[in-house]
């Protein structure tokens, strides 16, 4: 017994019913093998809008805050003696410090990650480095501190800067690995939803084709079958024989036929 022959111990509705079942499902596979790798990579567009975009916003404008705070401290220090300009310097550079305070505190909410604890080094510093600036600021607007003990306050804020300055460097080389890792991942999840979703295709080709073909056989050949022992016996040839197998629509007919002869 054939394969078509025991499809034919099915019902063609039942047949043709389980076809579609067949063909929604796979359906179903190929549609979810897509949707998945869509979910994927738009869960790694987000990861790397809501995480590493908004850090390079935050070190952007930390680096801003170090760059003024530079900026201001020099004032400040070519500003001794006079109190006007020298408090307003003081005031803004006190701004630029708050300014990156915060910015780094942004750095540090979520998930613990890799640059966390160079930020942390990173506040630690400008902890310091805020106190000994206002301490010598107090100095100078008492007059308190010559123009040689100036220049080298001058010099022991400025190496304070850079170390800080330098931690910035090394937090953007961290968040540039996390963004190559992103795209790296993002180009996997590209690569995995075509893999995918190809070979979902293929296995709907490979089950449905058959399938469809074998059914088509199992329907056309019993109807071609009775279709030629209606002719004969119209013609009054009633000798033709046939093996009917199967349960289904086709084979009644046969069956039928055959006892009218």
């Amino acid at each position: 017994m054939n394969l078509t022959d025991t499809m034919r111990y099915f019902t063609i509705r039942t047949r043709m019913i389980g076809a579609i079942a067949v063909v929604l499902a796979l359906l179903m596979v190929v549609g979810g093998a897509g949707l998945a790798g869509m979910l994927r990579n738009q869960s790694l567009s987000d990861e790397f809008r809501q995480h590493s975009f908004a850090e390079v916003q935050d070190l952007s404008r930390m680096r801003d805050a170090l760059g003024q705070m530079r900026r201001l401290e020099k004032q400040i220090f070519l500003q001794a003696g006079q109190s006007d300009a020298l408090t307003r310097s003081v005031q803004s550079w006190q701004a630029s410090a708050d300014d990156l305070q915060t910015q780094s505190s942004k750095m540090l909410e979520g998930e613990e990650d890799e640059d966390n604890a160079i930020v942390r080094n990173l506040q630690a510093n400008l902890k310091e480095y805020r106190d000994a600036l206002t301490a010598k600021t107090t100095e100078l607007a008492g007059g308190a501190l010559s123009a040689n003990d100036a220049m080298a306050a001058l010099s022991a804020s400025t190496a304070k800067a850079d170390a800080m300055d330098g931690q910035l460097n090394d937090i953007e080389k961290i968040l540039l690995t996390e963004a190559e890792s992103n795209t790296d991942e993002q180009k996997s999840a590209v690569t995995y939803t075509e893999a995918a979703f190809v070979i979902a295709v293929l296995v709907a080709m490979v089950i449905v084709a058959p399938l469809t073909l074998l059914n088509m056989i199992s329907i056309c050949r019993p109807l071609e079958q009775a279709r030629g022992l209606a002719q004969a016996i119209a013609q009054g040839d009633l000798r033709t024989q046939l093996r009917v197998a199967g349960q289904d629509e086709a084979s009644d007919l046969l069956r039928a036929l055959l006892v009218r002869k």
